[in-house]
């Protein structure tokens, strides 16, 4: 037995409150950066991620682990 490991294109949509376009832009920056969790600046409810059947037909083989 294999273990096939892919990866699967998507999308994450995130609703961020902020004063302008600038301040959320750094706000989504500052969770990618810093690696921290972004549901400590990000209403975690308001996070979806978006996978389509199509998405899951563009999927790459990355990796075969052997059992």
């Amino acid at each position: 037995m294999k273990t096939y490991i892919f990866n699967v294109p998507c999308s994450a949509q995130y609703e961020v409150f902020a004063e302008d376009e600038e301040q959320a832009r750094k706000i989504l920056e500052v969770g990618r950066d810093s690696r921290i969790f972004l549901s400590d600046l990000i209403d975690d409810d308001i996070v979806k991620t978006i996978l389509e059947d199509e998405d899951y037909k563009k999927a790459d083989l990355v990796e075969i682990e052997e059992r």
